[in-house]
């Protein structure tokens, strides 16, 4: 793999980019503050380096003429750098790391603000992406950004399956609770409550349809009547003696009103106060036809 050299502008704007993380978290101290020291010493940093390393993204790499001034970096600058970094008013570690050259005896630089790309796959992806969506402003230019964010990486990497996104997004919130808990859990949450209200799955889709076409029987006959139907069916039993219905006296009444014509402007306890009557109904004015 040869050397890689990122440009900012070239890098989508919700796509992670490590360096714009650095650079956000480096210049607001309001920001890098809400996050341990440790955390940003033993679990970002080490991060960043694996991933520029890994990327083969240099900033000052030796090119046989600048040795003198690599080992200048190496024997003054970064000793005194890393002495700042260790004041708790400062950034925890310097904007750069050393590097040794494989090809000499010398140290190239890498500069933390490097842009770097880190795709859904790559190591430490769901590292970057919760201090990506901890820095991305919440609303800008009376944007959405926050959103925007999550909803770029839901078609991007999660190919708009909800259900997907919402399992990582509830494990990313857990993971980094740290620094996502005070206003970033709250917008993930409502984004995924968002998704789920715009989009019917499959199966919602396909029950609508079944409800749509369902058809209804129709009873020529008065309310009482059927229920008395309803009520020997329940009292029967099979050769077991176990009842042949089981369901409750309430299931039974919303099957006849979900399930039968004309039942709509009879109240749900008319007809289980009907059911419950251990009488014959009484006798009707008219035949009651079967209508096939």
């Amino acid at each position: 793999m040869s050397d890689n050299h990122y440009n900012h502008n070239d890098i989508p704007e919700h796509e992670i980019n490590t360096g714009l993380i650095f650079q956000y978290l480096d210049r607001d101290d309001r920001k890098w503050k809400k996050i341990s020291r440790d955390f940003l010493i033993n679990i970002f940093q080490p991060a960043l380096e694996n991933t520029l390393t890994y990327k083969k993204v240099f900033t000052v790499k030796y090119n046989g003429e600048n040795g003198e001034y690599l080992e200048g970096y190496r024997e003054h600058r970064y000793p005194r750098h890393l002495e700042l970094a260790e004041n708790e008013n400062h950034f925890p570690f310097p904007d750069y790391f050393l590097r040794p050259d494989s090809n000499s005896a010398h140290w190239n630089i890498i500069n933390y603000g490097e842009a770097c790309p880190v795709e859904k796959g790559d190591y430490h992806y769901d590292l970057f992406f919760a201090l990506q969506f901890f820095v991305t402003d919440i609303i800008n230019d009376d944007k959405l950004e926050a959103d925007n964010f999550l909803e770029y990486h839901l078609n991007k990497y999660y190919n708009n399956n909800i259900e997907e996104y919402a399992l990582f997004l509830d494990r990313l919130c857990l993971k980094y609770k740290e620094f996502l808990q005070d206003k970033h859990v709250p917008l993930a949450k409502r984004f995924v409550e968002k998704k789920h209200s715009e989009v019917l799955s499959e199966s919602d889709i396909e029950n609508i349809s079944k409800n749509n076409n369902k058809i209804k029987l129709n009873w020529q006959g008065q309310s009482n009547s059927l229920a008395y139907l309803f009520r020997q069916l329940k009292i029967a039993t099979n050769k077991k003696n176990e009842p042949l219905i089981t369901n409750s006296y309430e299931d039974i009444a919303s099957f006849i009103k979900d399930n039968f014509e004309g039942f709509d402007d009879i109240k749900l306890s008319t007809l289980i106060t009907q059911l419950r009557k251990n009488s014959k109904p009484q006798k009707a004015n008219k035949k009651i036809e079967l209508l096939i």
